[in-house]
């Protein structure tokens, strides 16, 4: 029996999925429910006072943090995984991102501290 663990979750991934394994020679037809919980991811963004307004957005988005001393790397990725936007910024306090010529959806953020990851949405009107 194998285990699985998901990590760095936050409150829009939690839920279930479908789990189908496979490998070189066969897929299984068993499937099974994951359940994703996220008190560390909360407890993360509440700790760093994470917040990426105006969200919704119709593009230009600011990232505020607190209680960061470091460079962060912000990475953001349409729903599909296409990398969008991949960038180191000396300053966590306020960063603005422009997205104005992205489509309208959901894109995944990524905000990469030395030893912390914190995962966001946001979602482009």
């Amino acid at each position: 029996r194998a285990t699985l663990k998901i990590t760095n979750t936050t409150t829009a991934d939690a839920g279930n999925y479908i789990c189908i394994v496979s490998n070189a020679c066969a897929t299984v037809s068993d499937t099974a429910v994951l359940s994703v919980t996220e008190a560390t991811a909360i407890n993360l963004v509440q700790k760093y006072k994470l917040q990426i307004v105006p969200n919704p957005s119709k593009g230009i988005v600011t990232v505020k943090m607190q209680n960061v001393s470091e460079p962060i790397h912000i990475i953001i990725m349409d729903v599909t995984g296409k990398l969008i936007l991949d960038k180191k910024y000396q300053n966590a306090q306020s960063n603005f991102i422009d997205l104005s010529k992205k489509a309208k959806g959901v894109y995944v953020v990524k905000i990469i501290l030395e030893k912390e990851i914190l995962n966001s949405r946001i979602i482009l009107k």
